[in-house]
């Protein structure tokens, strides 16, 4: 299962979405509780727009692996664009809880976004740059790309950049 999983993250990398969900199943068909796996299922469900299904997986791979921050982190985006703000609030708080790192602070941002709430989005945005854009920080990739991510939401490309340009 491991090795399966492992592929379809290499096929995720290449852009191969069918052939990562391929190995991701088969893994689930090795380890049915695979928690990671269902939750790079869930991430692959919401990057094809089809956020019942993302929000399964998602739901699934909480219950398999409750200590898995990508996890809620799929579900909390799955719950955002299903009309679920409460609920997309509450798991991107429980993945900042159990990784409090650059990449689930800027989900936060997104999910403030989404719901609507601007001024709160825009405060954690400043609160964000001055954490992670200080002169001489570094970030690492996933890291950059989510914070590049919440900086577009908010309309600040070059922030966005800026974020990207600090990915070792």
């Amino acid at each position: 299962a491991a090795a399966l999983h492992a592929r379809g993250e290499t096929y995720v990398a290449l852009g191969d979405d069918a052939r990562a969900a391929a190995d991701f199943r088969r893994a689930l068909t090795a380890e049915p509780e695979r928690g990671e796996t269902l939750a790079s299922l869930a991430a692959l469900a919401l990057r094809a727009r089809r956020f019942q299904e993302a929000c399964a997986f998602g739901n699934a791979a909480v219950a398999a692996a409750p200590f898995n921050a990508e996890a809620y982190a799929a579900r909390a985006q799955a719950r955002l664009r299903l009309g679920q703000a409460r609920d997309a609030y509450a798991d991107a708080e429980t993945a900042a809880r159990l990784a409090n790192e650059p990449w689930t602070q800027a989900l936060q941002l997104l999910i403030q976004l989404g719901a609507g709430n601007a001024e709160q989005a825009n405060a954690l945005g400043r609160a964000l740059t001055q954490r992670y854009l200080a002169p001489g920080a570094t970030l690492g990739v996933h890291d950059a790309a989510m914070l590049a991510r919440a900086y577009l939401g908010l309309g600040d490309d070059r922030r966005g950049l800026e974020a990207l340009s600090r990915s070792r």
